[in-house]
């Protein structure tokens, strides 16, 4: 069976070859496809129930934060630039590239936050979401030494934590943090950790007026990923943790995405504090290091992933081969459901002289960044006071490929992939071995000077704060290979200087009635600069940018409301509008249409959100506490925006000024709606038990604006078809219940804390995480006249019931 099912899966992958050339190895990376989504995972399993001092988070984001991690939540709808992270002042929420560096914030979750609130001011930063900052001086950590054993079935098995901070002596303080965390995913096949965190702080402090501090952090770690899919591989192999990253290799699963950081972090930090009303602090900080991601490579081969289309009997139009297909993979033979790296070194072997048709590569990015921070607190008689300071930062990142596995093979040659023209023509023919770069290799260079200022008033029961901050940035690429499509300055030396001013304005209003009954107004607006992935034309190649660059626009206001009820509790009430307006987008795809690979520039993007959140809670005795948040609201497109579509090869213009019938369509994959409900009980003999309940629902798959552009309508192959594309698909709503268990003691004058959690308790399996349109679609002939049919949405499905268990020991 074995034999004869591989032979008919090589038969239809050779019928499929060139076809093959139109899947890129990053085509699932489009918007909507999970980069990461164990963020909230990964700060709940290191905190252990632990709350940041001064957080001020209301009951709806004290759950939702971090609780809805069986969805693709994200707070209020809104992009992930609005939240903000700073350590000692320095800025590192504002990454270069399209997505959060997950890996250091998971690094640094191993440290206690000095603030952690939702929206507001915090040592001059503001956001209208989240604001973490996280100090680095050893005196603000709390004294002795503690062990953490953990055990996770999610992404790793187990883990270890070392933690020790003290004094000295003579104004001296030391801490210090060691962590690992290693293992198999116990439910997602491939998904793996090997994670490691040092960290040390060393601070000298001059009675309470100076001090100074150096902290460095290492975090080195690589972790397996894990891919979404079509509904129909799910339902062939009757599994939906199924994962296509990965396949059966010298007795081990090899999965072929695996990510990899290695980014140092040293800070620098020095205080004074001349009076009770002045604080000022100078902080600088470099992370340097290479972070990667791993894939395949393939030329003039069929995909090598299972999951390819051509290897679906759902894309299949012959009904027999469709059968035998399908056949094939509810059999669950390996070399078919996952990656078949036997064949795949095989056809490396006989290749004849040497040269690889697969290879494994990584794709690096090289990080040399600085930043510099002066801040200043002042306050005055009469209530007033202030933050101000400015920050500079030169960002540097070397993006290029390298050549990781060659499977077997000799050699491979810097040839485009896909296309077989010159990577390099200033190095043509050139042969690679592992290491070796090749494809692309570039730079990306940042320069910013920000300046920032705050004023606040306090009379009475009255506080009003105004700030705003207004920033220079210059942005630029540097090509270091010459493309033979577009050779010359096109992709070779630098490109001209894109130039921004981003800029924010806040004022935040508060009035206390009493201490615990307050009403809170926020107003915001600003400008934003846009990822280089946005601005530049398939920035791996090309110097080329879109048409008219431009910040993106924001402007929001929020209301908040807390009132006591009773003796025993608390209300609270928020309303929140955001809207944003010339956001752009720049996917690099296979057009099906056009037959080649295009990069289309999305402009004028316009979204609208709005929404309510309550929340309750209630001492009902000194040992029974319960939480109610519940939250409604809507994350939409606010117009159409404009589309273009250019050749990759060539940025020949294929189409102009199209529009993509986006309004009205929910911009996200995140719930709409929420409801939680959290009752934790607390014994005389420090036992701690927790109940929680979550719910979400209207969730939708992320759109793409490729399909409901007017020439794309033109060509569905049918009346139902294109009202089909004016619809979003919406996915069934999620509920789970989560139970905890904790308990301390003393034990020969030692501190013990025991926890255990188990989430999704009822074991639902059929939870669907999130999901996203492909770019993809599928041409035929009807009646002389070619039609054509997206490809089906891809899924990715939400963890079983898993343990996650503790124990930590405190000297």
């Amino acid at each position: 069976m074995k034999r004869w099912g591989r032979g008919v899966m090589l038969g239809v992958l050779l019928v499929a070859g060139l076809a093959a050339r139109a899947q890129e190895p990053f085509d699932e990376a489009v918007p909507g496809a999970p980069y990461e989504d164990d963020f909230r995972e990964i700060v709940v399993d290191t905190a252990l129930f632990y709350a940041p001092l001064g957080d001020e988070s209301s009951v709806f984001s004290r759950i939702s934060r971090y609780g809805f991690a069986f969805t693709t939540y994200t707070p209020r709808g809104a992009d992930d630039r609005f939240q903000r992270v700073g350590v000692a002042g320095l800025e590192f929420s504002d990454e270069l590239g399209r997505y959060p560096d997950y890996g250091l914030y998971a690094a640094l979750a191993a440290l206690a936050p000095a603030a952690a609130r939702t929206g507001g001011v915090v040592d001059g930063y503001y956001s209208p979401l989240f604001v973490d900052t996280y100090e680095v001086g050893a005196s603000s950590s709390p004294e002795g030494m503690s062990v953490t054993c953990t055990y996770s079935e999610r992404r790793y098995r187990g883990g270890l934590r070392f933690r020790a901070a003290g004094s000295l002596g003579r104004g001296w303080y030391l801490a210090g943090t060691l962590r690992g965390r290693w293992g198999e995913d116990a439910w997602m096949p491939g998904v793996f950790t090997e994670a490691y965190m040092g960290a040390l702080s060393v601070e000298k402090r001059w009675r309470e007026q100076m001090s100074l501090a150096l902290f460095l952090m290492a975090a080195p770690q690589q972790r397996g990923l894990r891919g979404w899919t079509e509904q129909e591989v799910f339902d062939l192999t009757g599994n939906n943790r199924y994962n296509p990253y990965w396949g059966p290799y010298a007795g081990r699963m090899r999965n072929a995405r695996v990510r990899y950081d290695r980014t140092p972090l040293a800070v620098a930090e020095w205080r004074w504090q001349p009076s009770e009303r002045q604080r000022y602090r100078v902080a600088c900080g470099y992370r340097f290091g290479v972070r990667s991601r791993s894939g395949l490579v393939w030329t003039d081969a069929a995909s090598p992933y299972p999951d390819y289309y051509a290897n679906l009997p759902g894309h299949c139009d012959d009904p027999r081969l469709a059968d035998r297909l399908a056949e094939l993979w509810r059999s669950g033979d390996k070399q078919v459901t996952q990656i078949d790296w036997r064949t795949l070194y095989d056809a490396n072997l006989f290749s004849g002289d040497g040269e690889a048709g697969y290879w494994a590569d990584r794709r690096n990015e090289r990080l040399d960044n600085f930043q510099l921070a002066l801040t200043g607190r002042t306050g005055a008689p009469l209530g007033l006071g202030g933050d101000y300071g400015v920050r500079l930062r030169l960002d540097h990142s070397n993006c290029y490929r390298t050549v990781a596995d060659l499977l077997g093979a000799t050699y491979a040659v810097n040839r485009d992939p896909f296309t077989g023209e010159e990577s390099d023509l200033r190095h043509p023919g050139r042969r690679i071995g592992v290491g070796d770069r090749f494809d692309y290799d570039y730079d990306i260079r940042r320069s910013e000077a920000v300046a920032f200022g705050s004023l606040r008033y306090r009379h009475g029961r009255w506080h009003l704060e105004l700030g705003s901050e207004v920033a220079v940035a210059t942005l630029r690429r540097t090509g270091r290979y010459a493309k033979q499509s577009r050779s010359g300055a096109s992709s070779f030396g630098p490109s001209e200087a894109l130039r921004f001013t981003p800029w924010q304005a806040f004022a935040v209003g508060r009035c206390n009635f009493t201490p615990a009954h307050r009403i809170v107004l926020q107003l915001h607006a600003g400008g934003y600069m846009p990822h280089y992935e946005d601005l530049f034309l398939a920035p791996d190649y090309f110097n080329t940018t879109i048409d008219r660059p431009c910040l993106m626009r924001a402007v929001g206001a929020s209301l908040d409301y807390r009132v006591p009820v009773g003796w025993f509790g608390e209300l609270q009430a928020a309303a929140f509008v955001m809207r944003t307006d010339d956001e752009t987008q720049v996917i690099r795809y296979y057009d099906d249409m056009y037959r080649t690979y295009c990069d289309l520039a999305v402009t004028g993007i316009a979204k609208r959100n709005w929404g309510v959140e309550l929340g309750f809670r209630a001492a009902i005795t000194d040992r029974l506490s319960v939480q109610v948040a519940f939250a409604t609201g809507s994350y939409c497109y606010a117009a159409d925006p404009r589309v273009q579509i250019r050749e990759d090869a060539t940025h020949a213009v294929l189409m102009e000024d199209d529009r993509s019938r986006m309004k009205g369509f929910v911009h996200t994959s995140s719930p709409q709606t929420t409801a939680g409900v959290v009752v934790q009980y607390r014994t005389a003999s420090s036992w701690g038990f927790s109940v929680e309940g979550l719910w979400a629902d209207r969730r939708y798959v992320e759109p793409n604006p490729l399909r409901r552009t007017d020439r794309v309508l033109a060509g569905m192959a049918s009346p139902e078809e294109r009202l089909a594309c004016l619809r979003q698909e919406r996915l069934p709503a999620a509920w789970v219940v989560n139970v905890g268990v904790t308990k301390g003691f003393d034990w020969s004058g030692v501190r013990v804390f025991v926890s255990l959690s188990i989430d999704n308790l009822l074991g639902l399996e059929e939870i669907v995480y999130g999901g996203y349109e492909q770019m993809r679609m599928e041409r035929r002939t009807v009646g002389g006249r070619e039609v054509y049919t997206p490809f089906p949405s891809r899924y990715g499905y939400a963890y079983p019931r898993t343990v996650l268990a503790s124990v930590t020991v405190s000297f």
